[in-house]
């Protein structure tokens, strides 16, 4: 049998997971090896009409002269085989889109958490929200969204009858706004969602403290899986500063680069922290220890929060791209040049949802806040006082927040 070299994908070394045609056929394995995570090479032979691919990576260690061209193995083989499949890889760049659930069509309405939609309740009781559509089916809607609500990721299931969202009208309640939005990354893969619970969250060892970096056992293994994590409703993907996998179960966040302190502010008056039991001051309700914020018990209940969990997603082959958008002199006002089907990232890493409007080549883009507080623990490192409070510096208490699309995408749809 005699191969023929057809086209080539390959994901090169330090190109953030991104795919492209390459041409191999007069490069030695020694260099395709080091500079390409992954190549696969669709092959033709003249026997038969159909293509097949090759992943280079099933061959790497029966090469006998790893300075040998790949075309000139492949015309070295003779009658050999190779172990190639007919799946082919289609090098097509597709990314998981985001909406305005109401924009969508949705209808979403207060529900409790534990009792039929339809029960006459007081508002009080009903702290979660449903979103209902006709027409939508929903048990592919649960494998396939994330739903955010007033700037954070919430935890989300779904049945025949509809999508429920998480303490979504306790943020309501608490922020007194309504914004609602859907990232559909069906096109990518399939979802999974993990609660994290108290008991998933540990340390290294009883010599360290959370706040040296928090262990997470998902209790599933993660092999063959992108790990979208949601700590506080802020998402982290692809982003090995923040988070990483330390076994076949387990991922450790760098607390260090993790904009605790940021976040916990920026975010106190939309999501409900008072499972963290932190102690405030009678005139300053804003006012906690610093140790106390650092503690393990803190931390924990942080890790744990309603919008605290992992979403799996089952395709390892996607990568993450920002764009930026541009910030107009009145706060959340931006110019978007390319089609906003994207979640767009503020503030502290939150999402905003938007309302979009198209004129004359370019897209305006409309967020509640967009603006950046700016307090009077950054005058200092904030790990050396003795408390933290909301106070913001007087001379400038706020600057326009910059804002980004964050498009999570893959540039093979067969792999």
């Amino acid at each position: 049998m005699t191969y023929s070299l057809v086209s080539a994908v390959g994901k090169p070394v330090g190109g953030a997971g991104r795919w492209l045609a390459v041409d191999i056929s007069n490069m030695s394995f020694h260099d395709i090896y080091a500079n390409y995570l992954r190549c696969i090479a669709t092959l033709s032979n003249p026997y038969d009409a159909t293509e097949t691919a090759l992943d280079l990576a099933t061959i790497q260690f029966t090469i006998p002269d790893p300075s040998v061209t790949f075309g000139a193995y492949l015309a070295g083989l003779g009658d050999a085989s190779l172990p190639t499949t007919t799946t082919l890889p289609v090098l097509k760049t597709t990314y998981a889109k985001y909406n305005d659930a109401w924009r969508a069509g949705y209808t979403i309405t207060p529900v409790p958490p534990n009792a039929s939609p339809d029960l006459p309740l007081p508002i009080a009781d009903k702290t979660w929200l449903k979103l209902t559509q006709t027409g939508v089916d929903f048990d592919l809607f649960n494998k396939s969204c994330m739903v955010s609500v007033n700037g954070y990721w919430h935890y989300m299931a779904a049945d025949s009858t509809g999508a429920y969202i998480r303490d979504g009208m306790v943020s309501n309640t608490l922020s007194n706004e309504a914004t609602c939005g859907i990232w559909n990354l069906g096109n990518l893969g399939s979802l999974q969602y993990i609660d994290i619970t108290p008991s998933m969250v540990y340390k290294q060892n009883s010599a360290n403290n959370l706040s040296d970096g928090v262990y997470i056992n998902l209790g599933v293994p993660i092999a063959g899986k992108t790990v979208l994590l949601v700590i506080g409703g802020y998402l982290s993907v692809l982003d090995p500063s923040t988070f990483f996998q330390v076994g076949d179960t387990s991922i450790k966040i760098d607390w260090d680069n993790f904009p605790y302190f940021d976040r916990f502010y920026e975010s106190r008056g939309t999501i409900d922290m008072s499972s963290l039991g932190l102690l405030t001051t009678q005139n300053n309700d804003s006012q906690v220890s610093t140790a106390d914020l650092l503690s393990d018990r803190a931390i924990t209940a942080y890790c744990s929060l309603s919008q605290s969990f992992v979403v799996l997603l089952d395709n390892t082959e996607v990568f993450v791209d920002h764009k930026d958008v541009r910030p107009l002199k009145v706060p959340g006002t931006y110019i978007s040049y390319i089609d906003p089907w994207y979640p767009l990232v503020t503030g502290r890493g939150k999402v905003s949802e938007y309302w979009s409007t198209y004129e004359t080549g370019q897209w305006g883009l409309t967020v509640i806040g967009g603006k950046i507080d700016l307090r009077t623990y950054y005058t200092t490192d904030p790990k050396q006082l003795n408390s933290l409070a909301a106070q913001r510096i007087p001379d400038t208490p706020f600057r326009i927040s910059p804002a980004q699309f964050l498009m999570l995408g893959t540039d093979v749809s067969v792999i």
